[in-house]
């Protein structure tokens, strides 16, 4: 779209008297100041000369103080040839401050509009194919439900807080797996969370088993596949609920008994919430749009995280992922679920050592970016015992446990604390922690 067609729509949404009006008001009465805050914000207003001054005029507010005309103009002074002509008609075009909050509604509007036309604007810039409609779907969707731009005064924050302090936990999701839970406490909504392992370790399985677990619960879940097929993936799956071995799958090897407990597994799994995209060609602004169209989501996992393209070019593959990570938390933040990303670590020690947070792959930004990682590494390859840390964690503790992974059905079980077995390349736990751990 040139540059002519955006300033042309939007000036369709942009009323200069009712950005004057309501300037004036605060002027005339700054006790009106009270009544938009929640709903106005400075950029809204597309008069710079007025956004400046609501800026001041807030500010000072919060402060306990008045932003009268003669501060006002101060405040301007630099900005316009005749600062005292401009507050005057603002004042005069007031017709009465209880009009104002009606203006003041209407700006918030025209606001509004105009983010969804640059959003709109970028979406039909940045993307091509069958991504585009539904990004654009998710931010009309944004727009009807009031998303688009969103400011919160410490009052208003304060007082959502205490709403859900009396209610019970929101948008928490736990792994299913109960000791790994315990110490991340749930991964709440917003949280970026990194499964981080060696090669040929086990972390896609894990994070399958965890896809499942969730979507059990009734909460759906998005589950990017970028290293494998959804017909590769579904063996995995049917292995995993039906006990049948996946080679005996893979194979079509399958005697009577096997085709009766899949048979099962397909009538249990059928309306299971569990959405699998294998497009090669991801990106997160793809992700965003069919987040925004699934009803009920609860968790997004991507497999794996180097595997997402950029949409834009960086001068190296570390600043890339660093700005990938970046954009995955604010997804999560803004859908308000946890995002889980899996992530490879460097070939630097032995498969049976346990990870530390300086091999994670390709950007030191990743742990800067997650609330959350987790390692996994093998501790007794024939026993099929693997270790899963929590190395690092925003909300809870830090710790580890073990799991047997049953590799022929795709599928991680925990262990007890008395059935474990401790490698001597792991050091020993005090009082339920690692040695190392803070």
């Amino acid at each position: 779209m040139a540059n002519d067609d955006k300033e042309l729509l939007y000036a369709i949404s942009y009323n200069q008297n009712a950005e004057l009006s309501v300037t004036g008001a605060y002027l005339i009465d700054p006790h009106y100041l009270n009544r938009v805050a929640g709903t106005l914000q400075a950029e809204d207003f597309m008069n710079p000369l007025c956004a400046k001054l609501y800026t001041a005029a807030t500010k000072a507010f919060r402060e306990g103080k008045v932003l009268d005309p003669v501060m006002a103009r101060d405040v301007i002074l630099h900005d316009t040839p005749n600062p005292d002509a401009f507050l005057v008609d603002c004042m005069n075009m007031c017709p009465s401050v209880s009009a104002a909050e009606d203006h003041a509604e209407y700006i918030h509007a025209q606001a509004k509009e105009r983010r969804l036309r640059s959003r709109i604007d970028e979406a039909l810039t940045s993307q091509s194919g069958d991504g585009l409609a539904v990004e654009i779907a998710g931010i009309c969707q944004d727009y009807m439900s009031g998303k688009l731009g969103r400011s919160h005064t410490m009052s208003q924050m304060l007082n959502n807080l205490m709403d859900r302090l009396s209610l019970p936990p929101k948008g928490r999701v736990e792994t299913g797996f109960t000791r790994v839970d315990a110490l991340l406490k749930g991964m709440r909504a917003g949280n970026f969370v990194i499964i981080a392992a060696r090669p040929a370790v086990g972390k896609s399985v894990y994070a399958q088993n965890i896809a499942m677990n969730v979507a059990r619960t009734g909460k759906s879940v998005l589950l990017y596949s970028l290293e494998m097929s959804d017909e590769e993936l579904g063996e995995r799956i049917i292995s995993k609920t039906s006990g049948v071995q996946l080679n005996k799958i893979t194979d079509h090897n399958l005697d009577e008994q096997d085709w009766k407990r899949i048979s099962d597994a397909c009538q249990y799994l059928y309306d299971l919430p569990l959405i699998i995209n294998d497009d090669p060609s991801v990106t997160t602004s793809k992700i965003r749009a069919e987040a925004r169209m699934t009803e009920n989501l609860g968790l997004i996992i991507v497999d794996f995280l180097t595997l997402i393209k950029s949409e834009r070019k960086y001068d190296s593959r570390n600043l890339e992922v660093g700005a990938i990570s970046r954009e995955l938390k604010l997804l999560a933040k803004e859908l308000k679920i946890p995002i889980i990303a899996l992530s490879q670590l460097n070939r630097n020690a032995a498969d049976t050592s346990r990870p530390t947070l300086a091999e994670l792959r390709d950007s030191g930004e990743l742990e800067q970016n997650t609330d959350s990682v987790i390692f996994l590494w093998n501790i007794d390859v024939e026993q099929g015992i693997k270790g899963v840390a929590v190395a690092k964690n925003r909300q809870g503790r830090c710790g580890a446990v073990q799991m047997r992974f049953v590799g022929d059905q795709m599928r991680f079980v925990e262990m007890r604390a008395d059935e474990e077995v401790w490698s001597k390349t792991t050091p020993p736990r005090r009082r339920g922690k690692w040695e190392d751990d803070d």
